[in-house]
């Protein structure tokens, strides 16, 4: 079955001139799987389609919808924040003390602005990698 794109020159008709042919339109919808747009006063009100083919369509709504949470969700997660409130607000801030002296080359530190918190962020999620 062909994917079903809205042919204009066949696929738009009157709601009148459907009724009078139900049965020729619906055999058509069925056979080509393009959907049927229905006209009042000449303009599009109705949408007839076969239900393989909106089955089709809700399924390609419905994977598209997952894979926008995933990719919302992946930013998410990767994006760096505050430990403590989940803020995307900070500042970095200097090496204070002797243990993260040592480990600077691996974290970063940084302030919440929100919470005035210290909290360490990876080097390759910090907002200015390679810096400090």
């Amino acid at each position: 079955m062909e994917d079903p794109l809205l042919d204009i020159g066949n696929d738009i008709r009157s709601l009148s001139d459907f009724k009078r042919k139900t049965g020729e339109f619906v055999d058509r919808v069925r056979a080509s799987g393009h959907p049927l747009a229905l006209t009042i006063n000449g303009k599009a009100e109705l949408v007839v389609q076969d239900a393989a083919s909106c089955q089709t369509l809700v399924d390609r709504v419905d994977t598209l919808d997952a894979l926008e949470g995933i990719k919302r969700g992946l930013a998410d997660v990767f994006s760096p924040r505050c430990s403590h409130c989940g803020s995307v607000e900070f500042r970095g801030v200097g090496v204070r003390n002797t243990v993260e002296r040592a480990a600077h080359w691996f974290f970063l530190p940084y302030r919440c602005s929100l919470c005035g918190r210290h909290f360490f962020l990876f080097r390759w999620m910090a907002p200015e990698a390679g810096l400090g």
